[in-house]
């Protein structure tokens, strides 16, 4: 495995070990992970800054259907909420036409494949794509009878995957260490060491973070030393193991949730012992449905604790209560 020197002037979507692979190795099959669907994570304008964002849940939109931002069978679609508009629009702040897309996704890695290696049958696996478990397989079968064949997928992918691949070269995955979750390296972890586990020739980390620790403990099969950091920094930041996160959400008005969530911290600590917890409220960036999020969390260092279950028992009903959540906003 090798990181990719990500200090070149020009972007390239395919690594050097890839595009070796596909114009040498002919017959050999490969798998190409990539972190997210569409053809560009993120849209922005040139010339203010902004982004396109979901007119539904403020989440960025996710570029579908075509190369550029100006063709007719371009769409924006939200990965979030699922809401969907053309593509044909112009800067919501300044007005602008220049609308610039960003990020790596499934459908730009298959044209260009597609485009710079025509005599490859390309394969997608992603939510999109493959809706069903029977589209999945029939994919997945008729990727494993091709030589040759690339197939191009999500983690959704290696849910399905139970035989070794020639090669296995990771595209993009640098945009899921910005998920606002504690355990993102954990995870990530375990997913590289999952496809790893596949590679019967080549692995491949694509990344323009090559300092990042996560990939050098990979390449070097250092895990026990990776477990040891987190274990660490979870201690120093009371994050589960040492913790139970409880995380309250309340949605409507943004004077009102805020008003809201800082009124039942003030509860919480009035009733229950405060040395048994840590407690912050916060804002969300999105929205949802149009109405404004605001979060409390909560770290117990023992669970169940009487006191803190009855409080929260006491909520009413339009609060929303999550145990050691998925997400943090």
């Amino acid at each position: 495995m090798r990181e990719e020197d990500t200090k070149r002037e020009s972007f390239t979507l395919l690594s050097d070990e890839t595009k070796a692979v596909l114009e040498t190795e002919k017959k050999d099959q490969k798998y190409m992970y990539v972190a997210r669907k569409g053809l560009a994570p993120t849209v922005s304008c040139l010339d203010c800054g902004s982004l396109v964002i979901c007119h539904e849940c403020q989440a960025p939109m996710t570029l579908y259907g075509a190369k550029k931002v100006t063709s007719e069978k371009a769409i924006f679609k939200c990965n979030k909420c699922g809401a969907s508009r053309s593509a044909l629009e112009t800067c919501k702040t300044c007005g602008s036409w220049r609308l610039q897309q960003y990020g790596v996704g499934i459908e730009g890695v298959s044209q260009e494949l597609i485009k710079k290696y025509p005599d490859r049958t390309v394969f997608i696996i992603d939510g999109e794509h493959t809706k069903t478990p029977k589209e999945i397989n029939k994919t997945l079968a008729d990727f494993y009878t091709t030589p040759g064949a690339v197939l191009i997928g999500t983690e959704l992918a290696l849910n399905y995957i139970t035989r070794p691949i020639h090669h296995i070269h990771i595209v993009s995955i640098d945009a899921l260490l910005a998920l606002p979750h504690y355990a993102i390296k954990e995870r990530l972890m375990r997913l590289l060491v999952r496809m790893r586990s596949y590679a019967r020739t080549s692995f491949v980390i694509q990344t323009r973070i090559p300092e990042e620790s996560l990939w050098k403990h990979i390449h070097h099969d250092t895990l026990a030393d990776f477990y040891r950091k987190e274990f660490i920094e979870r201690k120093q930041f009371n994050y589960p193991p040492f913790s139970t996160l409880i995380k309250l959400t309340v949605m409507g008005q943004n004077a009102e949730v805020k008003k809201h969530i800082a009124s039942y911290k003030t509860a919480l600590e009035a009733c229950c012992d405060t040395s048994l917890f840590e407690a912050t409220h916060y804002t969300s960036p999105f929205t949802q449905n149009g109405k404004h999020l605001a979060h409390l969390l909560i770290k117990v260092q023992k669970w169940p604790e009487a006191a803190i279950v009855s409080y929260l028992q006491s909520l009413p009903p339009f609060v929303k209560v999550m145990v050691n959540p998925e997400h943090l906003i």
